[in-house]
């Protein structure tokens, strides 16, 4: 697994626009930092932008094609990180939480809040306090289809129950929407 931090150009007009919103343009950006003969099916690559530097997880290294222009600082390193059963940390994290078997958002506060307790039962944690931002709306257009995708800001303590577990979702992400920006699990004692 690597971890990149790539410090972006916003002087740049390109770069500027792609993330305006953090949606297809961003997406299309990412993969500007990969290879173009990737394997199929195209590995998971997991990243969130906050401010001008863009966080990248993936399972294979990247190698930048993009015009050097774009970035001003471009850092990658393997990073496999270890977690234990019972260890307390901060999550931070952007989700886009939906209803199950359905791609409508969830906007209530406390539903929310219910979606990230049952994320975690599913993957390895248990949510000790959490904290919800307010929503933002991100409007995609992909093709011919318009949708929306809603950025819910967490920040929340939790514990490690299944360390397994939340190894994968750390590694995939959790939640819908990961190729616009969400479900990256930012990660501190």
């Amino acid at each position: 697994m690597f971890l990149t931090k790539v410090v972006l150009n916003v002087k740049k007009a390109a770069v500027a626009r792609s993330f305006a919103f953090c949606g297809n343009g961003g997406h299309q950006l990412i993969w500007g930092f990969f290879d173009d003969d990737l394997p199929e099916p195209r590995p998971r690559i997991l990243y969130r932008l906050i401010d001008n530097i863009l966080y990248i997880i993936s399972s294979i290294a990247p190698s930048p094609k993009l015009d050097r222009s774009y970035y001003v600082d471009f850092q990658t390193k393997e990073f496999n990180p270890k977690f234990e059963n019972n260890s307390k940390l901060y999550l931070d994290m952007v989700a886009n939480p939906t209803y199950p078997d359905s791609y409508k958002a969830i906007l209530d506060k406390k539903k929310q809040e219910d979606w990230l307790v049952e994320q975690g039962t599913r993957h390895g944690f248990i949510v000790d306090h959490v904290e919800v931002g307010s929503y933002r709306r991100m409007k995609i257009s992909k093709e011919k289809n318009k949708f929306s995708v809603f950025a819910v800001p967490y920040m929340a303590h939790i514990t490690i129950t299944n360390a397994d577990e939340f190894y994968k979702a750390f590694c995939n992400g959790i939640g819908r929407a990961k190729a616009y920006g969400m479900g990256l699990l930012m990660v501190r004692a």
